[in-house]
């Protein structure tokens, strides 16, 4: 079962309130995992504490997310380049991930292209938890690694919008996200009884680690 939350306008605006109020539908329809290419850069002031609580509260509820990192890459050690809610820290914490704090829904999506190469614009973090959570520290600490896992993102071919005969070829981390909510989909289908933690442990081990290790 596929179910399809419209919460953006066809320019890609839309309220975060429209989005929690999906991703409460989600769970209280029985959702299993949510596929979210969608993301508010901090310099508009999203609402940070109320997205870190919703994913809190869909975890609580055995669902996880695959959301987008976000297209700001470029400056490294940027603790504001990962846009909410992908900021919001994963169901299992990667060894690398020494700084331990609390965990939600959000597996964190970045991009490849078809060689494998590491898409230059794809945003890297790390990112830092706000009041009241406070519980990833950037600078001198380490920050919540992000993203948690890429997968191809670079001219990738889909639905044209516009033009309902045609298909256009777009680049991006939402253009990711969506195949790795389907590999999610995969784990869970062959075995129903995964917990979100499970499926991230799966992609994140199961990942080619590229670029410096980790």
């Amino acid at each position: 079962l596929i179910m399809a939350l419209k919460v953006l306008d066809d320019q890609g605006g839309g309220s975060e309130s429209n989005t929690w109020e999906a991703i409460e539908f989600t769970v209280d329809n029985g959702g299993d995992i949510m596929s979210m290419s969608i993301g508010w850069h901090h310099s508009w002031s999203p609402a940070r504490a109320t997205w870190r609580e919703t994913l809190d509260n869909a975890l609580a509820a055995g669902v996880v997310a695959s959301i987008a990192a976000g297209n700001e890459g470029g400056s490294p050690n940027n603790p504001d380049d990962v846009r909410t809610p992908g900021d919001c820290p994963p169901p299992w914490l990667n060894p690398d991930q020494t700084l331990i704090g609390g965990v939600s829904a959000c597996v964190c999506v970045g991009a490849t292209d078809n060689n494998d190469n590491i898409a230059s614009f794809y945003a890297r973090g790390p990112s830092e938890a706000i009041s009241p959570y406070n519980d990833y520290p950037f600078n001198p600490e380490l920050g919540l690694l992000r993203p948690d896992v890429c997968a191809p993102g670079v001219n990738i071919k889909s639905c044209n919008a516009f033009n309902i005969n045609g298909y256009t070829s777009m680049s991006g981390t939402s253009m990711a996200t969506p195949g790795v909510a389907g590999v999610m989909a995969l784990l869970m289908s062959k075995i129903p009884s995964l917990t979100p933690a499970a499926i991230d442990i799966a992609l994140e081990k199961t990942a080619v680690d590229l670029g410096s290790s980790g």
